[in-house]
């Protein structure tokens, strides 16, 4: 009987250390669907939201945050709009983007990556590119940011802000974590 408690009490004290889920808010929850946009949240139990990253420079949608691993991630979608000239110019907007955002400071370089055929594959996305600076300090207070830049033809732009003093060996798994919901049509 003793040995069935034990096993019992295990159990219990298992479950009561399920990993918390992110709670999504509802406004974010909707600009997923418009824009059609997957995020694959960590499931590690150590992500927690933490608002939209508010700050004077930028504000994303939507922000969560690891102490473990030590990384922010802010999220910002922008739907596709037939009104905007610029938003078919995605390289256009990232640049614009990346000149407000980072770091002024002389020796302080941005530094762009190119995305594969078979990266944009997997992200199902018609343009992307990872970029890699120093953030002006009121963006982030944090040493570096990468920034992942998806973008849809029609569909719209995500952009995906990592914030880290050093280089966590997750930051990889992190960027794989989210894409476009439908698959690009053969063209």
């Amino acid at each position: 009987m003793r040995q069935i408690l034990s096993v019992a009490a295990l159990l219990l004290t298992g479950c009561l250390n399920l990993p918390a889920q992110i709670e999504i808010p509802a406004d974010f929850e909707a600009l997923l669907q418009k824009t059609g946009v997957e995020i694959f949240f960590p499931l590690e139990s150590t992500y927690r939201n933490w608002g939209s990253g508010e700050n004077e420079w930028f504000n994303c949608e939507f922000a969560i945050r690891s102490r473990k691993e030590k990384i922010e991630i802010r999220y910002h979608l922008q739907p596709y709009l037939d009104s905007d000239p610029t938003a078919d110019l995605p390289h256009l907007n990232c640049m614009r983007l990346l000149t407000h955002l980072a770091s002024n400071d002389e020796d302080a370089v941005i530094a762009a990556h190119v995305l594969s055929d078979t990266d944009l594959e997997d992200y199902r996305a018609d343009w992307g590119k990872l970029y890699f600076f120093r953030p002006k300090r009121s963006f982030g207070d944090y040493a570096n940011c990468q920034l992942l830049a998806l973008y849809r033809e029609g569909v719209g732009m995500a952009c995906v802000f990592y914030f880290f003093d050093e280089p966590s060996v997750n930051l990889e798994d992190r960027l794989r974590e989210i894409r476009f919901a439908a698959p690009l049509k053969q063209r």
